[in-house]
């Protein structure tokens, strides 16, 4: 009698792919880097240290990569940028970023980022363990009952209502798609009058109320009535929210079209489950387009230089300064230590100018001008750059705490992550937004991350949560009767 030796092949799915393109590309990085430190000067620090590092972990920690998870799809993307291509960057141009004062703290830079990137991926790897066991209880023991749909009591004249509102304070408040302006140089210089925070706060929240109560109606006709027109509708929608909050951005902002992108990606993903290739060409292509524009106009010559191009703009984009400011890289973590070092008066109590610093009124009150962000600011003498969220740490808790705010954002998007893939409801797309927007927190800062809280986060809770609970009550009495 023959022995049959079966051999159970865990199957390959787009997270493991996604792992193994990061580890593979990391290692080649590595070599890459340390050849370049070898046979190259010009970059100072053990900067060929960070893919290294980075290859090996994500090699020894299997849970950290879940594409189903908005939060930690984007904290993985961000950290291969920052501990991935920016080294590569640096090496192959042989130089930093100008963006320093001095280079004098470049070891210590790069041990810190050492340090948090150790923290981090013991606790993404953790959680992501937690988070793999909690989804594969709920899919096990899981009764679909559906969507709690939108279904609001005079719910069409109330959307066509807050459409009316959102015309009235466009008419009122131009600078409102003040970032249209972006897409011809010579319409940049026209002034526009500036709406204030809390036109801006409600214009916001009632582009996003609007889109999600018309993507969800689209989702329930859609399974009524079996017709793909619906599909189309809700990518059409996607793609219109994606272009308005590109051109909401009058100060070049790429973050909240980032953040809107990728949160109104996974709805759609999650009411159409499978359209996921339709959705991701259609939805990302022209994210990407815009945020790239939004990129060239912000970090390059472009408008500055009549003899700039979009070819030599792009390139313009991979320099080590500008990638550096984007992913909050060694030369922002130098300066945080240069700024620790120089500035006694800034330490734990600082925390509390940094959180009321874009606080609505309260800021009025507090002398805000004592944050860790404006010492930072006042160190380089430059006020377009933002101390990345590791400096800011070792500033308020000390070196040795320095990690603290980067692994309290994991676990926060770790837990909204859960709650978008269990929730059935229109606040799912608050919790995927509140999951992107920690997720990026590593690369900015705590600072930055509050004034979304206020001005985003809040007002979203607060619409959403009115609907949920008006949605229950409408479909509960419906079923009743």
């Amino acid at each position: 009698m023959k022995m049959r030796i079966v051999i159970n092949k865990k199957p390959i799915t787009p997270t493991t792919t996604l792992r193994t393109v990061f580890s593979i590309t990391g290692l080649v990085a590595s070599f890459y880097c340390v050849i370049s430190a070898i046979n190259k000067h010009g970059i100072v620090g053990p900067v060929f240290l960070l893919p290294c590092m980075y290859t090996l972990l994500i090699w020894l920690l299997p849970n950290c990569n879940d594409i189903r998870l908005p939060g930690r799809l984007t904290f993985n993307m961000v950290i291969f940028g920052r501990y991935v291509i920016l080294p590569v960057v640096y090496y192959a141009n042989q130089k930093m970023s100008r963006f320093a004062l001095n280079y004098d703290y470049m070891t210590y830079a790069v041990v810190l980022m050492l340090y948090e990137m150790f923290a981090l991926f013991i606790v993404l790897n953790r959680t992501g363990y937690r988070c793999k066991l909690k989804i594969e209880k709920y899919e096990n023991n899981n009764i679909d009952h559906g969507f709690i749909y939108m279904r609001l009591k005079y719910g069409p004249i109330i959307a066509m209502l807050i459409i009316a509102i959102l015309g009235v304070l466009l008419y009122r408040n131009q600078s409102l798609v003040g970032g249209i302006n972006l897409l011809s140089r010579n319409n940049l210089a026209e002034e526009v009058d500036p709406a204030s925070n809390f036109v801006n706060v409600v214009w916001a929240t009632l582009v996003v109320w609007v889109y999600v109560y018309f993507v969800m109606q689209c989702h329930e006709r859609y399974l009524k009535r079996k017709n793909k027109k619906y599909f189309t509708y809700s990518l059409l929608l996607t793609i219109a929210i994606i272009i308005v909050s590109f051109i909401s951005q009058t100060t070049i902002s790429r973050w909240y079209t980032v953040v809107t992108t990728v949160t109104s990606l996974y709805l759609i993903m999650k009411l159409y489950p499978g359209n996921k290739r339709s959705v991701f060409l259609y939805v990302v292509v022209p994210a990407v387009i815009l945020i790239f524009i939004a990129s060239i106009y912000k970090n390059t010559y472009y408008l500055t230089t009549q003899e700039s191009n979009l070819r030599t703009s792009f390139f313009e984009l991979i320099d080590p300064t500008s990638v550096d400011t984007y992913f909050g890289g060694p030369v922002g973590v130098n300066n945080a230590i240069g700024t620790k070092i120089s500035n006694s008066s800034i330490g734990l109590h600082s925390i509390v100018y940094d959180l009321t610093k874009n606080f609505p009124v309260l800021n009025r009150y507090i002398d805000v001008e004592k944050s860790v962000a404006d010492a930072y600011t006042n160190y380089i003498h430059r006020y377009d750059q933002i101390i990345p969220l590791i400096g800011q740490s070792s500033i308020f808790f000390g070196y040795l705490l320095s990690p603290i705010l980067t692994c309290i954002s994991i676990y926060i998007f770790t837990k909204t992550d859960f709650i978008f893939y269990t929730n059935r409801k229109a606040s799912a797309y608050m919790y995927a937004f509140i999951s992107v927007w920690f997720a990026l927190e590593i690369i900015l800062n705590l600072k930055i991350n509050a004034s979304w809280m206020y001005n985003k986060v809040f007002p979203f809770a607060v619409i959403f949560g009115v609907t949920d609970r008006m949605s229950a009550v409408e479909q509960s009495d419906t079923s009743l009767s």
